[in-house]
């Protein structure tokens, strides 16, 4: 699920650089890495509205993050769907890409479930 984004850069100064994302496992919010990859140009105004409207002054997740870039926190309830070819050995995705929203879905049914994997595609 969407947790924040980051704040753009260059090109994406207007919008935004990447989005936050987390998933709960053992009854905890955990942040599994950011998107930026897969994010259609002319979409990027119409999210960005989006995650404005869910904004929040803080994180939800229950530990320090550790983001190398701004970033705006939302209210984790915007899923989306990611694809990626597996987990790092500290539990981010690896190589995401973002591939759509999906307002079908219940935020607390993004859980996280197994761990690396080896190169293999993956969606959450």
């Amino acid at each position: 699920m969407i947790c924040g984004y980051t704040l753009g850069r260059g090109r994406r100064e207007e919008v935004f650089g990447s989005l936050i994302l987390g998933v709960y496992h053992g009854g905890e919010l955990i942040h599994v890495g950011q998107v930026g990859t897969g994010l259609a140009e002319e979409k990027l105004k119409g999210l960005l509205s989006q995650l404005e409207a869910l904004r929040t002054g803080e994180h939800s997740f229950s530990y320090k993050l550790e983001i190398d870039r701004p970033a705006q926190f939302i209210r984790p309830s915007l899923v989306c769907e990611v694809e990626f070819r597996g987990w790092t050995k500290d539990g981010k995705l690896r190589n995401p890409s973002f591939k759509r929203l999906r307002p079908d879905k219940p935020a607390e049914e993004c859980r996280k479930s197994g761990g690396y994997e080896g190169e293999q595609v993956h969606k959450i």
